[in-house]
């Protein structure tokens, strides 16, 4: 029996070794077994899952988070938006950062009132837009004379699309300028920073800002063409230091700011020379430092206070100059 085991035995290790020579009959091949023993009481060791065909996708590379070979995700909204500032040439820079730094503080002025004419001669309501610019946060508003003349109710729109009921504070126009207040919060109004327009220069850019045809805050860009121009204004008076300019300016353009490339007021838009009354190339701008020495009266005095002789009319005699009517309560 014991001889018959033995015999077995020799025979299964003679047959494997034969296996193996077959398999391998060079014998370079060195099959090494290693089996590890887990500790008692231990989980067995995962097994690892070779996939089949059909079976589930491997897993991606190490290197895919990097997204070496993989389609990455769409940019975000602020990446897409840097990826074309680069592409903007310094000129468009310019004119954006231009019209984000000042585009909050420009206004739209609706105005109703009543105008001599019509039938029987009778008055009849009018209605006119115009534009301004937002002083202080107290509410001040600048603009023109002539967009709120003769107006009895008057309505400003700020950049939010709020509308707040306009209070006229002051009045010039001799130079043709306005102050009104709004009682707004605070937190919505964005004051205007004012410029030295002494120091202008022909050829120099300039952007202007306003509500052409009821278009709430419209840029439109050019150069000064001339200063120191002179244009007609009221009561025989003549409008002095005029800036000409050659940027776009339509009816309801009136009133708004013209700026320089540092977003500051030097001067607000009053008129322009067209037959057809149009932009043609030609506008006018009341300078800044006129605007800055007559507003403060206007917000403290609501008028502007110049010297007066009180002297209302003459008429020339042959001994000279002779009073022919004072002013009422003048000095």
């Amino acid at each position: 029996m014991r001889t018959h085991l033995l015999l077995c035995l020799v025979s299964g290790i003679v047959g494997a070794a034969a296996a193996l020579w077959m398999a391998d009959p060079g014998g370079q091949r060195q099959v090494q077994a290693q089996v590890a023993i887990p500790p008692r009481g231990a989980a067995p060791p995962p097994q690892a899952r070779v996939p089949t065909a059909g079976g589930p996708a491997l897993a991606p590379p190490a290197d895919a988070a990097s997204g070496a070979g993989f389609t990455r995700l769409p940019p975000t909204e602020q990446a897409a938006r840097q990826l074309h500032e680069q592409e903007l040439t310094p000129e468009e820079r310019v004119n954006i950062a231009v019209y984000e730094t000042v585009n909050l503080s420009v206004v739209h002025i609706n105005t109703k009132g009543l105008r001599g004419g019509g039938f029987l001669m009778m008055e009849v309501p009018s209605e006119g837009s115009g534009s301004g610019s937002i002083l202080d946060q107290r509410g001040h508003v600048l603009t023109n004379y002539h967009v709120i003349e003769g107006a009895r109710e008057m309505q400003v729109t700020l950049f939010n699309g709020e509308s707040f009921e306009g209070k006229l504070v002051g009045q010039d126009p001799t130079n043709d300028l306005a102050v009104l207040k709004i009682d707004a919060p605070p937190e919505m109004l964005h004051p205007i920073t004012l410029g030295d327009s002494s120091q202008l220069r022909v050829g120099q850019r300039v952007y202007a800002i306003g509500n052409p045809f009821g278009l709430e805050r419209t840029l439109t860009t050019g150069v000064i063409s001339s200063l120191n121009r002179t244009s007609p204004g009221r009561n025989e008076r003549t409008l002095k230091s005029i800036i000409q300019l050659d940027a776009a300016i339509n009816p309801g353009s009136s009133g708004g700011p013209l700026l320089d490339t540092r977003s500051r007021l030097i001067g607000m838009n009053t008129a322009i020379v067209s037959p057809a009354g149009q932009s043609s190339g030609v506008g006018f701008a009341i300078p800044s430092n006129t605007i800055s020495r007559i507003v403060p009266h206007l917000i403290e005095k609501g008028r502007m206070v110049r010297p007066d002789a009180g002297i209302e009319a003459v008429y020339k005699t042959p001994a000279g100059l002779r009073i022919a009517r004072l002013v009422a309560g003048g000095p």
